[in-house]
Protein backbone atom coordinates (compact mmCIF):
# COMPACT_ATOMS: atom_id res chain seq x y z
CA UNK A 1 0.00 0.00 0.00
CA UNK A 2 1.19 3.84 -0.85
CA UNK A 3 2.15 5.89 1.67
CA UNK A 4 -1.13 8.02 2.05
CA UNK A 5 -0.20 11.73 1.78
CA UNK A 6 -1.27 13.18 5.41
CA UNK A 7 1.19 10.42 6.46
CA UNK A 8 3.78 12.20 4.19
CA UNK A 9 2.76 15.73 5.31
CA UNK A 10 3.03 14.69 9.00
CA UNK A 11 6.93 12.92 8.61
CA UNK A 12 7.94 16.05 6.98
CA UNK A 13 6.21 18.40 9.64
CA UNK A 14 7.83 16.57 12.46
CA UNK A 15 10.98 15.95 10.26
CA UNK A 16 11.40 20.05 10.41
CA UNK A 17 10.22 20.16 14.40
CA UNK A 18 12.84 17.58 14.63
CA UNK A 19 15.66 19.34 13.46
CA UNK A 20 14.44 23.19 14.53
CA UNK A 21 14.30 21.53 18.04
CA UNK A 22 17.42 20.15 18.07
CA UNK A 23 18.33 23.66 17.10
CA UNK A 24 17.44 24.84 19.92
CA UNK A 25 18.56 22.58 22.48
CA UNK A 26 21.99 23.36 21.12
CA UNK A 27 21.09 27.13 21.90
CA UNK A 28 20.17 26.39 25.12
CA UNK A 29 22.79 24.03 25.84
CA UNK A 30 25.68 27.52 23.86
CA UNK A 31 23.93 30.02 26.47
CA UNK A 32 24.10 27.79 29.66
CA UNK A 33 27.69 26.84 28.70
CA UNK A 34 28.61 30.63 28.06
CA UNK A 35 26.90 31.74 31.55
CA UNK A 36 29.20 29.39 33.11
CA UNK A 37 32.04 32.14 32.64
CA UNK A 38 30.35 34.27 35.13
CA UNK A 39 31.59 31.72 37.70
CA UNK A 40 30.60 31.18 41.08
CA UNK A 41 27.19 30.24 42.12
CA UNK A 42 25.52 32.13 38.75
CA UNK A 43 27.56 30.28 36.63
CA UNK A 44 27.46 26.73 38.09
CA UNK A 45 23.62 27.04 38.13
CA UNK A 46 23.45 28.27 34.84
CA UNK A 47 25.70 25.52 33.10
CA UNK A 48 23.33 22.64 35.13
CA UNK A 49 20.32 24.53 33.51
CA UNK A 50 22.05 24.57 30.68
CA UNK A 51 22.85 21.15 30.31
CA UNK A 52 19.17 19.64 31.75
CA UNK A 53 17.41 22.14 29.64
CA UNK A 54 19.53 20.77 26.88
CA UNK A 55 18.53 17.02 27.81
CA UNK A 56 15.39 17.43 27.80
CA UNK A 57 15.00 19.42 24.77
CA UNK A 58 16.37 16.80 22.78
CA UNK A 59 14.13 13.85 23.84
CA UNK A 60 11.06 15.90 22.30
CA UNK A 61 13.37 16.38 18.39
CA UNK A 62 14.68 12.97 18.57
CA UNK A 63 11.37 11.51 18.95
CA UNK A 64 9.90 13.80 16.54
CA UNK A 65 12.95 12.66 13.82
CA UNK A 66 12.32 9.01 14.77
CA UNK A 67 8.67 9.25 14.10
CA UNK A 68 9.53 11.16 10.76
CA UNK A 69 11.97 8.30 9.56
CA UNK A 70 9.19 5.69 9.99
CA UNK A 71 6.54 7.10 8.85
CA UNK A 72 8.18 7.75 5.79
CA UNK A 73 9.30 3.91 5.65
CA UNK A 74 5.60 3.56 7.13
CA UNK A 75 7.02 1.57 10.01
CA UNK A 76 4.17 -0.07 12.20
CA UNK A 77 6.27 1.45 15.54
CA UNK A 78 6.30 4.74 13.66
CA UNK A 79 2.37 4.50 14.42
CA UNK A 80 2.93 4.09 17.74
CA UNK A 81 5.10 7.05 18.16
CA UNK A 82 2.11 8.87 16.54
CA UNK A 83 -0.23 7.69 18.99
CA UNK A 84 1.88 8.18 21.71
CA UNK A 85 3.15 11.68 21.17
CA UNK A 86 0.10 13.60 20.87
CA UNK A 87 -1.57 11.65 24.08
CA UNK A 88 1.53 13.05 26.10
CA UNK A 89 0.53 16.36 24.85
CA UNK A 90 -3.14 16.18 25.74
CA UNK A 91 -1.88 14.68 28.85
CA UNK A 92 0.33 17.90 29.45
CA UNK A 93 -2.27 20.11 29.25
CA UNK A 94 -4.70 18.52 31.56
CA UNK A 95 -1.74 18.89 33.97
CA UNK A 96 -1.73 22.49 32.62
CA UNK A 97 -5.16 22.77 33.23
CA UNK A 98 -5.18 20.95 36.30
CA UNK A 99 -1.75 23.74 37.77
CA UNK A 100 -4.51 26.86 36.66
CA UNK A 101 -3.69 27.11 33.29
CA UNK A 102 -6.38 28.68 31.10
CA UNK A 103 -8.54 26.05 30.07
CA UNK A 104 -9.54 27.65 26.38
CA UNK A 105 -6.09 28.61 25.49
CA UNK A 106 -4.32 24.90 26.42
CA UNK A 107 -6.94 23.22 24.79
CA UNK A 108 -6.44 25.16 21.28
CA UNK A 109 -2.67 24.38 22.01
CA UNK A 110 -3.32 20.83 21.67
CA UNK A 111 -6.20 20.74 18.78
CA UNK A 112 -3.60 19.91 16.44
CA UNK A 113 -2.44 16.62 18.37
CA UNK A 114 -5.85 15.55 18.78
CA UNK A 115 -6.50 15.45 15.12
CA UNK A 116 -3.52 14.14 14.27
CA UNK A 117 -3.97 11.64 16.91
CA UNK A 118 -7.49 11.11 15.51
CA UNK A 119 -6.09 10.69 12.32
CA UNK A 120 -3.71 7.97 13.03
CA UNK A 121 -6.62 5.94 14.49
CA UNK A 122 -8.77 5.84 11.32
CA UNK A 123 -9.02 2.01 9.46
CA UNK A 124 -7.16 2.86 6.66
CA UNK A 125 -4.02 4.92 8.28
CA UNK A 126 -3.93 1.81 10.57
CA UNK A 127 -3.82 -0.40 7.82
CA UNK A 128 -1.07 1.50 5.63
CA UNK A 129 1.13 0.87 8.37
CA UNK A 130 0.41 -2.62 8.89
CA UNK A 131 -1.27 -2.23 12.14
Amino acid sequence: MERPLGITVLAIVALIQGLLGLLAAFGVATVGGLMTVFGGPIGKVAGLLGWFGSFFLVLGPIFQLLFAWGAFGMQPWAWWLGIIGPAFTVFGAVLKIMGGAPAGKTLLAVAIPILIFLYLLRPSIRQAFGI
